[in-house]
C-alpha cells in the first residue's frame, strides 16, 4: 500500500466508496488482498458485477493491482486498498452537495451497527427516533473533530486501523468530557439507550 491512512476530499470520490457493494470490498481488502474470483464468492455475486466494482474503486484511486495468482494455469489479479484507511473529509464547498447521500449512507451504517450491537446481545429492538438520535450525535461530534483535524498535517495519521480506532475513540471522549453541549447531548442519546440496552447482571 503507497499509504496507511488517506483524507479523502473529492466528492465524486467519496461518491465511488459509499455504494454498498463497493463498500463491502474495501471492508474485505482490508483484511486481505483478494482476486475478483475470491470476492465474488464471499460476497455471492457474480465476477461480472464485482470486476464492475473494482473498475470503479480503481479509477477513483481506493484499490490496485498488488500481484498475480494462478487458478488452473490461468492468471487473476489480485487486489489490495491504496490505504489501510480512507478518512472521509469534504471541501467545504462540496459538503452540500454530498449532504443527502452522507445521510443516507449514515442511517445503513449505524442500523448496521445497532443490529450488530442486537446480535451480540447488547441491546433489544430499536426505533428510528433512537437511530436519529445516535446519527445526529455522531455527526456532531465528528464536526468538532473534523475542525480540529482541519489543515493538520496528515502524517499525524500516519497509523494502522487498530491505532487508528484507538485515536478515535481516545478523542470522542475527550470531547464529550470537556464540551458541556456534547457533554448533555451524549447523556440525552444515552438516557434513550436506557430502554433497548441489556445490561449485564
Amino acid at each position: 500500500m503507497n499509504h496507511r491512512v488517506e483524507t479523502v476530499k473529492d466528492v465524486d470520490r467519496i461518491k465511488v466508496s459509499l455504494e454498498e457493494t463497493r463498500e463491502k470490498i474495501l471492508a474485505l481488502l482490508r483484511v486481505n488482498d483478494m482476486s475478483i474470483s475470491q470476492i465474488a464468492e464471499v460476497l455471492n455475486k457474480d465476477q461480472s458485477t464485482i470486476s464492475r466494482h473494482i473498475k470503479k474503486l480503481e479509477r477513483a484511486g481506493f484499490v490496485e493491482i498488488v500481484g498475480e495468482k494462478k487458478e488452473h494455469h490461468i492468471p487473476e489479479r489480485i487486489y489490495g486498498r491504496t490505504a489501510d484507511t480512507f478518512l472521509i473529509h469534504p471541501e467545504p464547498h462540496d459538503i452540500k452537495n454530498l449532504a443527502a447521500l452522507l445521510i443516507d449512507w449514515n442511517l445503513g451504517y449505524n442500523k448496521d451497527t445497532l443490529e450488530k450491537l442486537e446480535l451480540l446481545g447488547y441491546c433489544e429492538d430499536f426505533d428510528e427516533r433512537t437511530l436519529t438520535n445516535l446519527i445526529d450525535f455522531l455527526d456532531t461530534i465528528n464536526e468538532h473533530l473534523s475542525l480540529r483535524a482541519d489543515g493538520t498535517d496528515e502524517s499525524v495519521f500516519d497509523m494502522n486501523i487498530q491505532e487508528l480506532i484507538k485515536l478515535k475513540l481516545l478523542l470522542y471522549l475527550i470531547e464529550i468530557k470537556k464540551n458541556p453541549d456534547l457533554s448533555d447531548f451524549f447523556e440525552q442519546v444515552f438516557s434513550d439507550f436506557d430502554s433497548i440496552i441489556k445490561y449485564s447482571e
